[in-house]
């Protein structure tokens, strides 16, 4: 997406068809077979939860008759193709062995074999937010070393360190910048999702390998695609990690959304009005309705300003003289403001409420760490826990919410149930201790 047109890059023409096969009885049981083969890691090693080899999905999943393959091209002038699924440590001949087995890859040829490494890392919590080691002054870590896995997640962290490694260089040269130890380049939960992984990391640690989800953030109706540029930008701009093109592109974008925005919350309408100009589906009512209103209505905010400038043509009494300036407005609106602002206006102010009761949900939460969760609660029947998250609390046990937030992998929905669920069992108990005492 271009995103000063609005426009989508046509790639229809470089684009590759991806197929997918799948696993059977027979895959399975050279796998079962050849266990023995495998490499002994030291006792305790854990592999990625999300992207299991595939013999720990034979081991884990016996039930299942059968695992998706995908057989992904490796580029537009190559025939090698990347079987997305198959990841293993089994000697090459036994890895041509069993995905022989595999329908479609019957008298396929092994180009590069799988293989697994076992890899040591540095405990994340030794790290400040910056990345930077809090015991060596001027190392910064990035990527497996810190115990996550994906390559988003190493690239996520890549910037923030190198960032922060230039600014640390600059400062200590004489040159200028922030220090770590001053601040330097950081992201907040709320900023982003790497903020949210940087955050994750460095208090909570990594007791298996981390990957990256937007159910981890308490943010994400807030961590949007079309607002990543006021989110993001300015706090490369303030470290000079953003070029002067960039920067006024940016600042010019601004202007024009914050201009617009402005304008949706502070122009209305009569309900009355609005539907005299066109824009049906809407209640007749004497209620005034402001454009931003209307966006969560689900009514176009091109569409509204259509009808704005168009507005002194269709009402036959003679207008106010702020009508005639909202008329202008619309129009200067949409001479200056290509699509991708518009519709990030139009997003806005469909997000709003949502956000804002989000905004109130996680500051509930926080209020609430100390409240109690019942001895007694079988995190296997309630049903809104994933079996990840029902195996790390039955283990962990924590008794209050507080503690329950601290564990890593527990999503804020999640959370949000637990503690309806918490203060329901709380009020029971009360309730119950009121009627022992009667």
């Amino acid at each position: 997406m271009n995103i000063d047109t609005g426009i989508d890059v046509q790639l229809r023409d470089r684009q590759l068809p991806t197929h997918f096969t799948y696993t059977n009885a027979l895959t399975h049981e050279v796998v079962s077979n050849h266990m023995h083969l495998l490499p002994t890691f030291q006792e305790g090693v854990k592999g990625p939860r999300y992207c299991p080899s595939i013999e720990n999905k034979v081991r884990r999943f016996p039930d299942r008759k059968r695992h998706m393959i995908w057989l992904e091209p490796e580029g537009f002038n190559s025939d090698l193709i990347y079987p997305n699924g198959l990841n293993n440590g089994f000697p090459p001949d036994i890895q041509e062995k069993f995905i022989r087995t595999i329908p479609g890859l019957e008298n396929v040829k092994l180009a590069q074999p799988g293989y697994a490494v076992e890899y040591d890392y540095v405990d994340p919590r030794q790290l400040l937010p910056t990345l930077r080691l809090q015991r060596v002054p001027g190392l910064f870590l990035a990527g497996q070393i810190n115990g996550t896995t994906g390559y988003e997640e190493a690239a996520a962290q890549g910037m923030v360190a190198g960032i922060n490694a230039a600014l640390a260089a600059g400062a200590a040269g004489g040159e200028g910048g922030a220090s770590s130890e001053e601040g330097g380049f950081l992201v907040d939960r709320a900023d982003g999702y790497t903020g949210v992984l940087i955050d994750d990391l460095v208090t909570r640690g990594a007791p298996e390998p981390y990957r990256m989800f937007t159910s981890r953030s308490e943010y994400r109706l807030s961590l949007r695609p079309e607002n990543a540029d006021r989110r993001l930008t300015p706090k490369g701009i303030e470290c000079n990690a953003v070029g002067q093109d960039r920067r006024k592109s940016f600042e010019k974008r601004l202007e024009l959304f914050e201009n617009a925005i402005s304008f949706a919350e502070n122009t209305s309408v009569s309900g009355y009005m609005w539907h005299k100009l066109g824009l049906k589906g809407l209640k007749e009512e004497a209620r005034r309705k402001t454009a931003s209103e209307l966006m969560r209505a689900g009514v176009s905010f091109q569409d509204i300003l259509s009808v704005l400038v168009d507005f002194p043509k269709r009402v036959d009494a003679s207008l106010p003289e702020h009508m005639h300036q909202v008329s202008q407005n619309a129009q200067e609106i949409l001479n200056v403001s290509p699509p991708s602002v518009l519709n990030a206006v139009e997003v806005e102010c469909q997000y709003d409420l949502y956000t804002r009761k989000q905004a109130a949900e996680v500051e509930r939460m926080r209020q609430q760490k100390g409240l109690e969760i019942p001895e007694d609660t079988n995190y296997a029947c309630l049903k809104w826990f994933s079996s990840e998250e029902v195996e790390k609390l039955s283990q962990t046990k924590p008794k209050t919410i507080g503690e329950a937030m601290r564990i890593m992998g527990i999503t804020p929905a999640s959370m949000s149930y637990l503690y309806s669920y918490c203060q329901r069992a709380g009020k029971a108990k009360k309730a119950k201790q009121d009627r022992e005492i009667i």
